[in-house]
């Protein structure tokens, strides 16, 4: 009731720092192979927060998002987790909801993928390209009409360069 109280706005799932640790065909947060060392502390605290929250045993489980879509008819971007969540796993979470009978009309691929903690995933342009073309297509197989967004990095309104190598918010990466 609160949702609808608000208007139903967009919303954005899962959201924040703590997506790019999520692995929702698992569940819980995990860190992905060359994460920096305090990576694991960040997951334990993710980890600990959801079982906090009363999320049990199985974790954050993508059918209660579902559920919330289905009784509010809200309208959501969600969010696809490049960093800890394989193309497996991905295609595994998008079948759920699409088995559902959810369509999803808006997708990003990533979020904050762009700071320096990802760079053992995301190294580069070329690297997020690949990973985002990979799981752009496996999201297109499952919902055609999606709208796709790629990695909109914040700094782009405050500094003109944002990527290594001399990519520029002018530039047509």
């Amino acid at each position: 009731s609160k949702f609808n109280d608000l208007g139903k706005p967009l919303m954005r799932y899962p959201g924040g720092t703590a997506s790019n640790y999520l692995n929702l065909a698992k569940g819980w947060h995990e860190a992905w192979p060359g994460a920096y060392a305090n990576a694991s502390n960040r997951v334990s605290s993710f980890n600990k927060g959801m079982t906090n929250a009363g999320k049990g045993t199985k974790g954050e489980e993508i059918g209660k998002f579902i559920d919330f879509l289905q009784a509010t008819d809200a309208t959501s971007t969600f969010v696809v987790n490049l960093t800890t969540m394989s193309g497996t796993d991905v295609a595994t979470v998008l079948d759920i909801i699409k088995n559902r009978g959810e369509e999803l009309d808006y997708v990003d691929l990533a979020n904050e993928g762009y700071f320096g903690q990802y760079t053992s995933i995301i190294a580069d342009e070329a690297s997020y390209m690949a990973l985002a073309k990979d799981r752009a297509d496996t999201v297109r197989s499952r919902f055609p009409n999606a709208k796709i967004g790629a990695l909109l990095p914040s700094q782009i309104y405050t500094k003109e360069i944002y990527l290594r190598g001399g990519g520029s918010s002018a530039s047509s990466q």
